[in-house]
């Protein structure tokens, strides 16, 4: 029975013990912190549910980044648009002018709005400088005498045998000489002196010459020169003649040989004198450049006519920039049914509006042109999708014929918000709308980048708050499961020092027992 008792008081120790080991297991596993807990994925899990808004911020991103590039193009478009607009709005544009020449002897030159038409020219001389020479001396020779020489610019003419000189405007250069200057240093002297001629020392077989040309062509550019020597003699007289021009004063020094005078160009057109100081006629035909190349013996004939080619090519460019314009417009607010895409800025109403209002544009009208009001009248017309196409064939009759209405319906007036739009050339009433649109800070395009740039900001600033909300959710539950680790560690000591006393207990129990 002792026996009996022993072996129940074990047992039931026994039991106790088992009892406290299970209960203290169960105590972990009720906590949820049991092995194979993956404690990083729950965090991570709970974190990507706060930060899940990122994603579609991020969208919503990427696709304004996209818009603001396109409207970047887009404005890129209309600045050529508007370039174009600016040529057909300037009136010079359509007074292009062409002039051809019978001969080569005469060729014209449009550098302003000629008038069309034609006439007959006829050139008796060229322009030309004076041109003089020393007789010749030995290479090196000294003056031998110094003095003065003097240099005058001025007109030479010719009557009953004998020369006159006039002076002109501008006063004598004088040039001190020395007896020991050789040509060479006398030419150095001229040229220093801005006398408006140049020297120049030609060595030939016979010696050397001072060669003086004056430095511009025209009758008005001859010269005069005179010398005084160290003795005060002058004219024929002088120690120092041989360097002298004066066929006024006698056939002496440079004047003793062989010259060649200032004279202008002289010519006629349609048997009206005409005359210019060098090659050019450029004040003859307003608008009109003549360059004469030689004496005629017949008339060259001069052709001004309207230059259809310009203004056709002007039209061209403007339907073409209008064109890409309009086609990446509708490219950008459209939804592509075949292809399932929608365009960049399909539902932006400032593209869809720009698109209108653009398309509508081309339908204006104006009453500055008694002969055309529409674009179509001049064979402009707008088609599918707003597109403009030329009818080259109506437009060159429209040049040819009527020049000046032309220009009209795209030139007249200058835009002003007190002026009726229809009185204005259609080219002013798109150049106000391109300038409208274009304008810094305050244009379409401005304001609307404007616009997407802020929304990037608050995009970017909405991002940057669900990142911190995600990081400061990290924080607080790697805090709290670290807490929770802490006290599971503490926790698991416990219950396995409690196990090894209940082993202890019971083997204790058992030995008493035996």
């Amino acid at each position: 029975m002792g026996s009996s008792s022993t072996s129940s008081t074990s047992l039931s120790s026994t039991s106790s013990s088992s009892s406290t080991s299970s209960t203290g297991l169960g105590l972990i596993s009720s906590l949820g912190l049991g092995s194979g807990l993956n404690v990083t994925a729950i965090i991570n899990a709970e974190v990507g549910m706060v930060e899940s808004p990122i994603a579609q911020l991020q969208a919503q991103q990427a696709k304004i980044t996209a818009q603001v590039s396109e409207l970047g193009q887009l404005k890129s478009l209309a600045a050529a648009f508007s370039d174009a607009v600016n040529s057909l709005a300037l009136p010079g544009g359509w007074q292009a002018m062409s002039a051809s020449s019978t001969s080569s002897a005469v060729t014209a030159t449009v550098t302003g709005a000629p008038q069309v038409t034609s006439f007959n020219v006829q050139v008796q001389q060229l322009a030309q400088s004076q041109e003089t020479a020393t007789t010749a001396v030995p290479a090196g020779q000294a003056l031998g005498s110094s003095g003065t020489l003097s240099i005058q610019l001025g007109r030479w003419s010719s009557g009953s045998g004998s020369s006159s000189f006039t002076a002109g405007t501008a006063p004598a250069v004088d040039i001190t000489l020395s007896a020991s200057d050789t040509l060479s240093s006398v030419a150095s002297k001229i040229n220093a002196a801005n006398a408006g001629v140049t020297a120049t020392v030609l060595t030939d077989t016979t010696g050397e010459r001072l060669l003086v040309q004056s430095n511009a062509t025209g009758a008005a550019q001859g010269f005069q020169m005179e010398t005084t020597d160290s003795q005060g003699q002058t004219g024929s007289a002088s120690a120092l003649s041989a360097l002298a021009f004066d066929p006024q004063a006698g056939s002496f020094g440079m004047a003793a040989n062989a010259h060649q005078s200032a004279q202008d160009t002289q010519a006629t057109v349609n048997n009206i004198p005409v005359t210019s100081s060098n090659d050019t006629l450029s004040g003859a035909i307003a608008g009109l450049s003549l360059q004469v190349n030689q004496v005629t013996s017949t008339p060259a004939h001069v052709t001004v006519s309207a230059n259809t080619t310009a203004a056709m090519a002007s039209v061209q460019s403007f339907v073409a920039a209008y064109n890409a314009l309009n086609k990446q417009l509708g490219t950008d607010v459209q939804y592509n049914s075949t292809s399932n895409t929608a365009g960049v800025l399909e539902g932006d109403s400032a593209a869809e509006n720009l698109q209108n209002q653009l398309r509508q544009l081309m339908l204006h009208s104006t009453s500055a042109s008694s002969t055309f009001k529409y674009l179509s009248d001049v064979g402009i017309s707008v088609g599918d999708g707003g597109m403009l196409s030329v009818n080259t064939g109506k437009l060159s009759t429209a040049l040819s014929q009527h020049p000046d209405e032309v220009r009209k319906l795209f030139t007249a007036g200058v835009y002003s918000s007190n002026t009726p739009g229809a009185s204005q050339g259609l080219a002013v009433q798109m150049q106000h709308f391109a300038q409208s649109i274009l304008s810094v800070g305050t244009g379409l395009f401005d304001t609307k980048s404007a616009s997407f740039q802020s929304r990037l900001k608050q995009l970017t600033k909405q991002q940057s708050q669900v990142t911190a909300n995600g990081n400061a959710l990290r924080a607080q539950l790697q805090a709290r499961y670290s807490y929770l680790d802490s006290q599971l560690t503490q926790t698991t000591k416990m219950s396995n020092y409690f196990t090894q006393q209940i082993g202890l207990w019971n083997n204790s129990s058992s030995s008493s027992s035996g």
